[in-house]
């Protein structure tokens, strides 16, 4: 009897720790042997996936390899950074100090830049793969026009920088620091907006692609929302973690929702407006430090689909 009531317990256990089942659709494993970077495109219809083997672009849905790409084919991948364009019509891939840039149509490089510099700690990309975004440890932005050639150095922060991201016509960006700075600016000025301060070094930072919010977080229980149109605080995620560091945070389509991924194994979804958690999934990962990468909703915000350092796409569904 007592053997009975065990395997009862550790059932219901077991399934309690796997709520992933209650709301995932569907998987796929775009690699068995880990994953160094992904990104998803804006409506998860692509993910670009960096592995010890090269840089591999998927259709998701699909779980077919559309393009296989390598910065020097006579060595071993070593790209860090990925980042897919909003209108799927370019990828940009890093090293610590290469950055290449490919056409999603043709599988063609449209070219590599060396940074001399500086180590390249994150990327992004613009629409039609005009602008790039590169964030630097040293400390510098830069800003590069591929239609004109112009280059943009940023110098607003005072200490290593630590994310980046790019509103999808490449007019404004989101950059985040140790210096525990978020800096909101207009790249065809590079005066900052908005500044947003942290008591420590941001570890997080995230643009709402209608120009509605942004997100920023440190590496402590400094999580928050904040309107574009004048700086001021919509709402902070409400936790009850002394510290939670979040590897992954899009909006959704709508603006309503935004997701988090940490390398706790959760998934978190929260109300924009008010800060509150909606739900929380586990996703499915073998061993300790998997992580979120990245996130994508679709079109009417009815899935949200995941990509995870473990090689691992997940589906699932939002309750409405």
């Amino acid at each position: 009897m007592k053997k009975v009531l065990y395997l009862i317990c550790l059932s219901l256990l077991l399934s309690a720790c796997n709520k992933w089942g209650e709301n995932r659709t569907a998987r796929w494993l775009h690699t068995d042997n880990g994953t160094y970077a992904a990104d998803l495109s804006q409506n998860g219809e692509y993910a670009a996936v960096s592995t010890a083997d090269g840089i591999t672009l998927w259709q998701v849905n699909q779980h077919l390899p559309k393009y296989f790409w390598r910065h020097d084919p006579e060595k071993s991948n070593e790209v860090i950074h990925v980042d897919i364009a909003s209108d799927n019509s370019h990828v940009i891939t890093a090293t610590e100090n290469q950055v290449a840039l490919w056409n999603m149509k043709t599988g063609h490089n449209k070219g590599f830049w060396q940074v001399e510099e500086s180590r390249i700690v994150d990327i992004k990309i613009a629409n039609k793969g005009r602008l790039m975004l590169i964030g630097l440890l040293n400390g510098v932005v830069e800003l590069y026009n591929l239609d004109t050639g112009r280059r943009v150095r940023f110098l607003g922060h005072n200490e290593r920088i630590s994310r980046v991201d790019l509103s999808d016509n490449g007019h404004f960006a989101l950059t985040g620091s140790y210096d525990g700075m978020a800096l909101f600016w207009d790249t065809r000025s590079a005066q900052v907006i908005h500044s947003f301060k942290h008591d420590s070094r941001i570890t997080q930072v995230a643009l709402d692609q209608t120009g509605q919010y942004a997100f920023t977080a440190n590496s402590f229980k400094d999580s928050n929302i904040w309107r574009l149109s004048d700086g001021s605080q919509q709402s902070q995620l409400k936790y009850p973690m002394r510290q939670l560091i979040f590897t992954s945070a899009v909006f959704s389509n709508d603006a309503n929702i935004l997701a988090t991924g940490a390398p706790n194994k959760k998934i978190k979804l929260w109300r924009v407006k008010t800060g509150e958690l909606i739900d929380e999934w586990q996703y499915e990962a073998e061993g300790m430090g998997v992580s979120i990468l990245d996130f994508a909703f679709n079109e009417d915000n009815s899935r949200l689909i995941s990509e995870n350092s473990f090689g691992l796409a997940e589906v699932w569904r939002l309750q409405k």
